[in-house]
């Protein structure tokens, strides 16, 4: 029973000493998800969808193997801060444009374009665009 009692109190040590020692101090630090879109949160209030625009491309058909990695999820972080809203990345109805691109020059020949007026463009490779 002694022995028994040791080892459990050993283990307790241990995950005390890794979770609350060894763990803040040595352990980097994980990045919010999305956290490069809460600007957008109050913009798009109230809208149920809004569409996605980006450079990169997105696997659509879930049966076939994922070819754009990246893209997928680039889509999904944004899909994760901007919930409940949704992106909608095949609808080209909808008013209310979230661009998020790789490349910023690929955004400005798209403003360049004429067919979006930008509402909020809080880094070079992001927006919220409005239809003409």
């Amino acid at each position: 029973m002694f022995w028994f009692a040791l080892v459990c109190g050993l283990g307790i040590f241990r995950d005390a000493f890794y979770h609350l020692v060894y763990e803040p101090i040595r352990a980097a630090p994980h990045p919010r998800i999305g956290v490069e879109f809460e600007t957008f949160r109050p913009l798009i209030a109230g809208h149920p969808r809004i569409g996605y625009l980006s450079d990169l491309p997105l696997d659509t058909d879930p049966s076939r193997p994922r070819e754009s990695g990246w893209g997928d999820m680039k889509y999904a972080h944004a899909q994760y801060a901007l919930a409940p809203t949704i992106l909608a990345h095949a609808d080209r109805a909808l008013p209310l444009v979230l661009a998020n691109f790789e490349d910023p020059a690929r955004l400005d020949r798209l403003l360049a374009s004429g067919e979006y007026s930008v509402v909020e463009r809080p880094a070079p490779s992001r927006a919220l665009l409005r239809r003409r």
